[in-house]
């Protein structure tokens, strides 16, 4: 019979999925530190795991893993780059060591077959021996105030704000408020938008929603009640699938190129969802993935 646990674990990422993940990182990482020994790339100082995969909240493909890769910390502002990669004077340009990076995976015979490519704010690589993506994003640490320059991208040199440690800390913290259902109804809900046809929101967006939905909510028992939860209160926060405020406070807000006709779309999904979800868990489960 299909039911919500049976989702859930049809969309879990898996033992294999997280070996195939450590075993594509190491490989990327000895790779940049080739690159790095032979001045193709800054010198980086650490590497870190985060995003949806970081926070488990990742559904398959793993086609878009994000990496950190720190390349200076600072306490007062001031970072140790190459002066080739700065411009207007002693600016350091994300947008210089993005392609840097790119050119120099590019050149890599062993990736000969990998897909590379320059994604806005970070340089998608495709490992295809391992069916792994990463995203990797360099990025400069603020010591003083505990927070990591990424690129701003947009074709920019310049740089913005984040910090992925709270963005953990507001998952658990909602994770623990709902029994641990949180990270396993975000999953549904990426899956369930995905499958659905619909325009997709960026993955972190649905989360952000997601946040101030159930912050807002008491605590839930189940997946079953937080899937309402969801569907019942998106119309209060329709406005947020077009601009969402960055629930770190730290960011800009997450914005969709949404026009009023996806948004329409969206809710109307959702309403339909909702009655399905009305009708048991099996309906709806049949409803979103009918192959299981």
């Amino acid at each position: 019979m299909a039911n919500l646990q049976r989702l859930i674990e049809h969309i879990r990422i898996t033992q294999d999925d997280i070996s195939k993940v450590s075993n594509a990182k190491e490989n990327l990482l000895k790779v940049l530190r080739e690159k790095k020994s032979n001045n193709e790339i800054p010198n980086f100082i650490s590497s870190w795991i985060v995003g949806s995969y970081g926070r488990k909240t990742k559904i398959a493909p793993l086609d878009d893993v994000d990496i950190f890769i720190i390349l200076a910390e600072s306490d007062n502002g001031s970072y140790n780059i190459p002066n080739e990669y700065c411009n207007n004077g002693n600016h350091i340009s994300s947008l210089l060591i993005l392609n840097a990076i790119k050119k120099a995976l590019s050149n890599t015979f062993n990736y000969q077959n990998s897909q590379i490519k320059r994604n806005n704010e970070v340089v998608n690589i495709f490992l295809s021996s391992y069916e792994v993506g990463f995203d990797i994003v360099p990025v400069l640490f603020d010591k003083t105030k505990n927070l990591y320059r990424i690129p701003k991208g947009s074709g920019t040199h310049d740089w913005k704000s984040s910090n992925p440690e709270k963005d953990q800390e507001i998952i658990n913290k909602l994770n623990s408020k709902h029994n641990e259902k949180f990270k396993e109804i975000i999953k549904i809900l990426k899956y369930w938008m995905k499958k659905k046809k619909m325009k997709n929101l960026r993955s972190y967006h649905l989360e952000s929603i997601c946040y101030f939905i159930f912050d807002s909510v008491n605590s839930v028992s189940s997946v079953f009640e937080g899937l309402k939860v969801f569907y019942q209160n998106i119309s209060r926060f329709q406005n947020y699938l077009i601009s969402c405020p960055d629930p770190t406070g730290i960011g800009e807000n997450l914005s969709s190129d949404y026009c009023q006709d996806d948004l329409n779309n969206f809710i109307s999904k959702c309403n339909s969802s909702l009655q399905k979800l009305n009708e048991g868990e099996e309906e709806y489960v049949k409803d979103v993935t009918p192959e299981i």
